[in-house]
């Protein structure tokens, strides 16, 4: 019964690579293109089986995941290829999208493919605006599941697209063949092994249609009611008989078309690495509140914004001419990351906009508007004089004398029409001149934002005791209208009523000030690009706001606790807290709890929202340091050690002493009794141990390292948070991370009196049972550490324990070791940890210092051995620093002299309050160049 069948099959499947072959012989092709001038190499030389790897075929982005192999990645890149040409030649008209579609899946049915198309359905979404990769995503989620691999390396293809010039070869091949006019049509296919040596493949096919002219489509953002998106999507089936026999004539067939349409990405393993530190300037790995405030900005409402103009360079009526706010020393922090973020997506468009959409040329945005170029630089509203200051420098003299005459031009009354006209025929005229983003940014930066901060500073009064999101708030407001805050008139009527509440300088008086912004958009309608604008200041007022109530929650609790009858009396520094709870305490139950429930949220973020700020400068153990040194690789020795004792003041124990750094790559477990290690540069996760921790034997002049970490599980980090947000006392409150500086451990017992008990583990503390006080940082209003969070004294015993987790390690704040303690052994790396430091059964009550610092500290002193920098490059003052500059320090902060002159918690604290007042933001570290933004003089000869 089965021979006969499989004859029968035999005979089907040659007839059918039979007709497949007749189609493919007879198909239409249209004429050669000339092939780009990137000196591509024949793609198929370039695949792998072995490799997860992606293509640009015309109109279709191709993803392979690892296992499919060359010759199948290569069928499906020729039969996208072969229907795209074929479509091309039977419907030449771009407008008829779905008809373009018909064809192209005929051809794909007659060599083998099995598709099931239904209607191309509308695509939906709740925001105002949408991106068509956003889409691409989600529907990449329904088909494939979240969190798959297949669905990552869709990820990844996009995100190496998103990285390319717009003037690539892979976008040039792209946007050439996916949109013409005002329509576009592109496809996403992906192909991944299955189980019977055979490929899966998920096609998803897009129509767009847009009432302007597209310039691209993958990354830029429409408003739903001025485009509509349509979609296919579903799993394909692929005859392998039909398909191998027709595969040398579809070869054949477009061999002198492959090289104009076909470009292989970089391969997605190198692609897919972790991202590099980012530059202030980067709109990527915005903060949770920056996706919220920025996730549904179009780069329509940019472009509509962009025309309004209330002349926000010159001062307007009514405006202070002294400064009715100290303007700090450290002017660039005056707001927080999310502001600035906020303001130059709104003034610049950000990086893709500029280079991608205006393609930095110079443009007339409309309205009452002059030719502007650079970010939002508009010369009808700048003098002769201004331009030659500013720019003089930037252009070629040829660019600059053809832009001079529009000085002073704008499109306003009287006789605007005709300067419309002359203003479209300039924008013509001077559109083969281009301004780079790193020119503009530079500019936009380095004078047009500071000329703003001393302008906003001028016009409003207790600024310094706002948040940084409100005053990132209050200067977008400045960019956009000027500092009008005392001008005449009912059109600046919200903006007196700012002034006003800003001179009474209370918290109920400021809390009026999101309304008022609210209240602006009477004047351009609710539903405006400007009005957008206005609802984004508003919301990131409020986000301030919200933290300034809590760190005035935390300070009245800290002022209810405080042990000191007299509030007048000098500060005294302590460390020890001898009858002090724990108030940080992990538990590994807990802690998978956390990780495994996907549902648990607290004001919309998840654990999943938990990560390591990838901003060096928002992150306080990072901002005080040279961070050129980032993700570079350089050789630990003792005497680096030794420098960074001596450079931070720090006074360790006798014998061996312990160190730690925090975010540091051993590229192996340990490396044990060496006289120099090699370490890499990296960041923590939250997750995995990518810090070390060592032991330093200051006899014998040698290092033994361990891969560890010293920050808080992601659960912590998430429950703390949580528990912010539910009101709960900062007494109960649980997840720290702990400042780097010098302290004081003791062997003794963690957790003791409960099933959870370690013996012999190394306690933060003067004693075995004992708790020091330490200043700790807590993010309580999102799940990220940064220099605007909360600085807390407080008993956290931070630990040095076993990680006591398979995967990942059980800490509220504690540092941990891989490793386990379990039926009376310690075992595995903390195991070896111990032995290296010297700690038995027997050694309770033994103390050893701990030196907690950053691997880019430790970069930096590697740099000072070899001559390239110097000692004041490493001098700090910080947790266990002591001697005469402390004793300084502590007086010029108002804390009670002591014989040894020690930097503890108080210290600390008064340091970071100092920092706020003068800064808006605090790191807890003194460098020497905090003489100058403090106005103290500790390091006067550095």
């Amino acid at each position: 019964m089965r021979q006969p069948q499989h004859w029968e099959d035999h005979a089907m499947s040659l007839e059918a690579v039979s007709k497949a072959r007749d189609f493919v012989q007879a198909a239409p092709l249209p004429p050669r293109l000339a092939v780009l001038e990137d000196a591509a190499s024949p793609v198929d030389q370039a695949l792998s089986r072995a490799k997860d790897q992606a293509a640009v075929v015309g109109s279709d982005v191709i993803s392979f995941v690892n296992g499919v192999t060359t010759e199948q990645r290569q069928d499906l890149i020729n039969s996208a290829l072969l229907a795209q040409l074929v479509a091309k030649v039977e419907v030449p008209d771009a407008n008829r999208i779905y008809e373009w579609y018909q064809s192209y899946f005929t051809v794909l049915k007659n060599i083998g493919w099995v598709v099931q198309v239904d209607q191309f359905a509308t695509y939906h979404t709740d925001s105002a605006g949408f991106q068509a990769h956003e889409a691409i995503i989600g529907l990449a989620t329904t088909l494939l599941g979240p969190g798959t691999g297949a669905l990552a390396v869709v990820k990844a293809t996009l995100d190496a697209l998103k990285s390319m010039d717009a003037n690539s070869p892979w976008m040039t091949i792209f946007n050439r063949e996916s949109q013409t006019g005002k329509t576009a049509r592109f496809q996403v296919t992906l192909a991944e092994p299955d189980d019977k040596h055979g490929f899966l493949v998920t096609l998803m096919a897009f129509g767009l249609e847009a009432r302007s002219t597209l310039t691209q489509v993958l990354f830029f953002k429409f408003r739903t009611s001025e485009a509509e998106l349509k979609h296919f999507e579903g799993k394909v089936t692929i005859d392998a008989d039909v398909l191998a026999g027709v595969r040398g004539d579809i070869k054949s067939k477009l061999a002198d078309h492959v090289a104009s349409y076909v470009r292989k990405l970089p391969d997605l393993s190198v692609l897919r690495r972790p991202p590099p530190i980012t530059t202030r300037d980067s709109l990527e790995s915005l903060s949770p509140l920056s996706e919220q405030l920025l996730g549904n900005i179009t780069d329509e409402a940019v472009t509509e914004a962009a025309g309004f103009r209330e002349d926000p360079i010159s001062e307007l009526p009514g405006a202070p001419q002294l400064e009715s706010t100290e303007l700090p020393a450290d002017w660039r922090a005056t707001i927080s990351l999310t502001g600035y973020q906020f303001i130059v997506r709104w003034e610049t468009g950000g990086r893709s906009y500029y280079e991608n959409v205006i393609k930095g040329r110079p443009i007339w945005p409309g309205y009452s508007s002059g030719i502007t170029i650079g970010c939002g630089w508009d010369l009808g509203y700048h003098t002769k004089q201004e331009f030659l200051s500013q720019w003089g420098a930037q252009l070629a003299r040829a660019d600059f004398d053809r832009l001079a005459p529009t000085i002073g031009f704008r499109t306003v009354e009287p006789g605007r029409a005709a300067k419309v006209t002359q203003a479209q025929a300039l924008i013509r005229s001077l559109s083969d001149i281009v301004v780079p983003w790193s020119v503009a940014i530079d500019q936009f930066d380095n004078v047009k934002y500071p000329a703003l901060i001393r302008q906003f500073y001028q016009a409003l009064d207790n600024l310094d005791r706002l948040h940084p999101h409100c005053r990132g708030a209050l200067l977008s407001l400045t960019f956009n209208r000027g500092a009008a805050f005392a001008a005449p008139g009912p059109r600046f009527t919200e903006m007196r009523e700012i002034g006003a509440a800003m001179r009474a300088g209370s918290l109920d008086d400021v809390a009026r000030i999101p309304d008022l912004i609210r209240g602006m958009k009477r004047l351009w309608g609710a539903s405006s690009s400007l009005s957008e604008r206005r609802e984004g200041e508003a919301r990131l007022f409020e986000a301030g706001l919200a933290e300034m109530r809590m760190t005035a929650r935390i300070a009245a609790h800290a002022t209810g606790t405080t042990e000191s009858a007299l509030e007048s009396a000098p500060i005294v520094e302590t460390f020890e807290s001898a009858e002090a709870t724990q108030s940080d305490d992990a538990d590994v139950a807990e802690i998978n709890a956390i990780l495994a429930d996907q549902d648990l949220e607290a004001a919309g973020l998840t654990v999943a929202s938990v990560r390591w700020n990838p901003k060096d400068d928002e992150q306080p153990d990072y901002r005080h340091l040279d961070t050129s040194l980032a993700g570079k690789a350089f050789e630990l020795t003792p005497g680096d050690l030794d420098a960074l004792i001596a450079a931070n003041e720090f006074a360790p124990l006798p014998g061996k002493m312990m160190f730690a750094l925090r975010g540091a790559s051993l590229g192996a477990a340990k490396r044990e009794d060496a006289t120099s290690i090699v370490i890499t540069d990296q960041r923590p996760d939250h997750r995995n141990f990518r810090c070390i921790i060592g032991v330093y034997d200051r006899e014998r002049k040698t290092l033994s390292a361990y891969q560890a970490s010293t920050v808080p599980n992601a659960a912590y980090v998430f429950k703390c948070y949580a528990m912010a947000q539910v009101g709960a006392s900062t007494a109960n409150l649980t997840g720290n991370i702990l400042p780097t500086g010098c302290y004081t451990y003791t062997v003794g017992t963690h957790h003791p009196g409960t099933n959870r008990e370690i013996p012999t583990v190394l306690r933060l503390s003067d004693s075995a049972s004992g708790a020091s006080s330490a200043v700790v940082l807590r993010s309580l209003t999102d799940t990220i550490y940064d220099r605007l969070d909360a600085f807390m004294i407080t008993a956290p015993a931070d630990n040095v324990h076993p990680g006591q987790m398979s995967r990942g390690f059980s800490s509220a704040g504690c540092l941990t070791l891989p490793g386990f303690y379990a039926n009376g052994q310690h075992t595995g790396i903390w195991s070896d940890f111990r032995a290296a430091l010297g700690v038995t059964s027997g050694s309770n009550g033994k103390q050893f210092s701990m030196m907690l610092l950053t691997g880019l500290d430790a970069a930096v002193a590697a740099q000072v051995r070899a001559g390239t920098r110097t000692s004041a490059d490493i001098s700090r003052l910080r947790h266990g620093s002591s001697g005469a500059r402390v004793a300084a320090l502590q007086q010029a902060l108002g804390i009670a002299p002591q014989a040894n002159a020690q930097l503890g918690p108080k210290t600390r604290q008064a340091l970071i309050a100092r920092q706020v007042s003068k800064l808006g933001w605090a790191d807890g570290i003194y460098a020497p160049v905090m003489d100058g933004m403090l106005g103290l003089q500790i390091y006067p000869s550095t």
